[in-house]
């Protein structure tokens, strides 16, 4: 009887948005953008173009389901983690000096499903 028990509280809490981890029952939370960049205007012509993305609850990334685009173009980019994998670094750097206006997306999920999608535009000023 007391394994039924369990059985469906751990039913209600799953169905409900709870994760059980390690013993302690906590909220499932997005995955958050830390930092990117550029944000607004690039100060070189071949900027380091990033996003750190960070799991609050501790859940790990799955690098595997990250995708980089660049003007609506994939390109293949480096990733970096943290011990845990709950903190990722997408980042590529362009290999042609650049001079307009550019459009990033930066998506992704964690081993839980939780998706992200970051998406930004900057400017490397022609006069640069």
């Amino acid at each position: 009887m007391k394994s039924f028990v369990l059985f469906v509280i751990l039913t209600l809490m799953f169905t409900s948005g709870i994760a059980v981890r390690s013993g302690i029952c906590e909220e499932k939370c997005p995955l958050q953008v830390k930092s990117f960049s550029p944000k607004m205007e690039a100060e070189i012509r071949r900027p380091d173009i990033y996003v750190i993305l960070i799991s609050e609850c501790g859940a790990a990334i799955d690098i595997s389901s990250i995708k980089m685009l660049f003007n609506n173009e994939p390109v293949v980019h480096e990733i970096s983690s943290n011990q845990d994998g709950s903190e990722v670094k997408v980042s590529f750097t362009p290999y042609n000096d650049l001079y307009d206006i550019y459009d990033i997306v930066v998506s992704g999920s964690d081993v839980n499903g939780n998706t992200i999608e970051k998406k930004w535009t900057f400017e490397v000023p022609y006069w640069l």
